[in-house]
């Protein structure tokens, strides 16, 4: 060793410099290495679980990220249609089973329909837009189609996404608004306490719409219901079942029930309707006879919510007819309305019906004042009538007799 003062060489251990006696650093003695410790096999498995984890967990968030990505969520549907695979499609539409969604409907009404097309290239626009903040998304499918061994030019698609919470717990859960395969807020207009089914399922309570229902009719509201063809059945509160067959689909969101075809109601409800369509008529041709307003007794013809406009523009023009008559109607007496045929019409009963009737005249010829009373006479007639309170209510007519003769 050698001495920091005058750089003389000591030997080892020594205390001071032999040379010039400069206090010698004291050395500390050098450890031998032990032998090398090994990992635990406990250690090893550990670090290996430690690895495999955190390998899983990139990997997780690498195909998670690539399954939730908009753009290849459309760019899948669209294949799947083009594959005509009804399965793959309902996976990625926006919806949830219910009455009138499941996939099982979902094939069902579009098996005719599915068509495979051969997809020569297809590829996802650089315009497509994806709004993270909206969750929503319009992804741009460039496509080419090959048919009859013709290639054709590039078409688009375009494939309307929407946000739906998470997916995987960590990922946007983006999903598939086709309008052309789910309708929504389809509504179901029909005569007040009518019972409707559709497809064999009817339509409870929940369906009801008290905002859009009237006192002469309900309005049900389906809030999603797969594009289709379905059979409806509707029972009338007045013991009639009518059967028909409709199209739901985008342009076609409603349905009215109506019927084209003269229907057969029961006995007693003809009845019912015949004696009280007599009864108004002749309300009707008494008051315009003795001249009174039709203020004077449109209480007769009310109830809540009716629309009388109509009738009271026919009963002003039938009134005005009568004042103007060359020979002076004295009395009329309607001693039979009987129903030929019925339809429905936009919530409204249309009755063809015959009214058998009796009137008296009274004229002057020259300074003779003179009287006739007829036989039978038969009319035929057109009423309109709407459905309140268990009851057909008249709110228009027509082909209402204005002339009278005296041969």
């Amino acid at each position: 060793m050698f001495c920091e003062e005058c750089g003389t060489k000591n030997e080892l251990g020594a205390t001071f410099c032999e040379s010039c006696g400069h206090k010698m650093p004291v050395s500390a003695p050098k450890k031998e290495k032990g032998p090398k410790r090994k990992l635990s096999k406990s250690t090893i498995i550990i670090l290996s679980v430690i690895g495999v984890l955190a390998a899983c967990i990139i990997t997780f968030f690498i195909v998670g990220s690539s399954m939730t990505n908009p753009k290849n969520i459309a760019h899948k549907y669209f294949k799947a249609m083009a594959d005509a695979d009804l399965d793959e499609m309902y996976g990625y539409l926006h919806t949830s089973d219910s009455d009138f969604v499941s996939k099982e409907l979902f094939k069902s009404k579009n098996s005719e329909d599915a068509e495979k097309v051969e997809i020569v290239k297809s590829k996802v626009n650089d315009m497509s837009i994806i709004n993270k903040e909206k969750g929503e998304a319009v992804i741009i499918i460039d496509c080419q189609i090959k048919e009859d061994d013709e290639v054709s030019d590039v078409e688009q698609l375009k494939v309307n996404l929407k946000k739906s919470g998470k997916k995987l717990l960590f990922f946007d859960n983006w999903v598939v608004e086709d309008e052309t395969f789910i309708i929504n807020d389809v509504k179901v207009k029909v005569i007040k306490d009518s019972k409707v089914k559709i497809d064999g399922i009817e339509l409870t309570e929940k369906y009801l719409s008290k905002d859009d229902s009237t006192d002469s009719m309900d309005v049900y509201v389906i809030p999603e219901i797969m594009r289709g063809k379905y059979d409806v059945v509707i029972t009338l509160p007045f013991g009639f079942d009518t059967k028909d067959t409709t199209t739901f689909s985008y342009d076609e969101d409603y349905y009215t029930f109506n019927s084209y075809d003269s229907i057969d109601l029961p006995d007693e409800t003809i009845t019912k309707i015949e004696k009280d369509l007599k009864s108004n008529i002749q309300t009707l041709y008494t008051n315009a006879i003795d001249e009174k307003l039709w203020n004077s007794f449109k209480s007769e013809f009310e109830f809540k919510d009716g629309n009388l406009s109509d009738l009271e523009s026919d009963y002003s023009s039938l009134s005005r007819s009568i004042s103007r008559l060359s020979k002076k109607l004295d009395s009329i007496t309607f001693s039979d309305v009987t129903i030929k045929s019925v339809y429905f019409s936009d919530g409204e009963l249309k009755v063809n019906a015959k009214a058998t009737y009796t009137y008296k005249l009274s004229y002057t010829e020259g300074e003779e004042t003179k009287t006739y009373e007829s036989k039978d006479s038969e009319d035929d007639l057109v009423f309109y009538l709407v459905y309140n309170d268990k009851n057909f209510k008249l709110v228009d007519m027509y082909s209402y007799n204005t002339y009278f003769s005296a041969y």
